[in-house]
């Protein structure tokens, strides 16, 4: 156990359950017929932008969670 503080704890866990993708950070746009990557910094929702495939907007997901939160950062293993 490290400590950390209620932002860092948040980070660093898992996606929730029953969303439209199996990646944290990741939900599919139905009237946009592509994925969507969006992180929460600081208590405010940042959009990562739309991307057609889902494990492309997982990587975008990963790889900014990674700069802001580091070892912190909840990342799925296969997208990095």
């Amino acid at each position: 156990i490290r400590p950390c503080n209620q932002s860092q704890n948040t980070a660093n866990s898992r996606k929730s359950a029953g969303k439209t993708s199996c990646y944290k950070g990741v939900s599919w746009v139905k009237a946009r017929a592509k994925w969507k990557a969006e992180i929460m910094v600081n208590g405010k929702h940042i959009f990562l932008g739309h991307y057609e495939d889902e494990l492309t907007a997982a990587a975008v997901y990963a790889a900014y969670a990674i700069s802001i939160f580091g070892d912190f950062a909840f990342c799925e293993p296969r997208v990095i």
